[in-house]
């Protein structure tokens, strides 16, 4: 299941070699059905002489690498041309963390990011969280003033840490032989924001604490031909309360 939801394998199967296995060990033969990875659109309106260009790779030199670029381009706007890049790699080091970096650079809006996440990737995680910081300045429209109702534009600034960690807690299962489905979840989420630009003085550096606490429980059925056209499904049930 967790091969079959990356986005560069459409199908996945894990088959025992019975032919190999001894009372100790055995051997697995995986077999894959990778989708075609490069990809890209576009687009040009030949009126204004605006278009737009984006290439991504979803499996960048086998790696499992996700780039993407974007080019942006009009001569009528302020600046000709905008910019927006993003490159993602999955699971580094087997441990199912997820790096997300992004440089956007449009007319009214720059960001730079970098992020790493680990999800619940499976029922049986313990362990999920991310950390990450984003630099952002923007133009933003200000709320209007009733003697001037001509609108006007301000400058803002920030840079942006978030951060959460969640911890998956299982039941003690008195069915012997089958592991619990149920698992109680506890996050905690903190968010801290500093301006550095401001139009008006109703900016202000903040922090915001968040906290969960939930039951989840959830498993997996294999269909085919729910969703796509004969290709292995992992279709998810359970229910959630938090």
């Amino acid at each position: 299941r967790l091969l079959r939801q990356t986005d560069y394998i459409l199908d996945a199967r894990i088959i025992v070699d019975e032919r190999t296995t001894t009372d100790d060990s055995l051997d697995v033969i995986v077999i894959t059905k990778d989708l075609f990875s490069l990809g890209g659109s576009g687009s040009f309106t030949p009126s204004s002489g605006a278009g737009r260009l984006t290439v991504r790779e979803l499996n960048f030199l086998g790696l499992g690498h996700q780039p993407e670029v974007t080019y942006r381009f009009n001569q009528n706007a302020p600046r000709p041309w905008e910019f927006a890049g993003r490159y993602s790699i999955e699971n580094i080091g087997r441990s199912y963390i997820t790096a997300d970096i992004a440089y956007i650079n449009e007319n009214y809006y720059q960001e730079k990011s970098a992020y790493l996440h680990r999800d619940f990737y499976a029922t049986n995680t313990r362990y999920a969280g991310a950390a990450g910081i984003s630099k952002i300045e923007e133009r933003i429209l200000l709320p209007p003033n009733d003697t001037d109702p001509i609108p006007l534009y301000g400058n803002l600034g920030y840079t942006r840490s978030d951060a959460w960690f969640g911890r998956a807690f299982k039941f003690k299962s008195y069915n012997l032989g089958y592991e619990p489905r149920g698992r109680m979840i506890i996050g905690l989420r903190a968010i801290d924001t500093k301006y550095d630009i401001t139009p008006t003085e109703n900016f202000q550096s903040n922090q915001l604490y968040l906290g969960s606490i939930g039951f989840n429980v959830r498993k997996y059925y294999k269909d085919r031909y729910l969703f796509g056209f004969g290709r292995t499904e992992d279709i998810p049930a359970g229910s959630i309360i938090s």
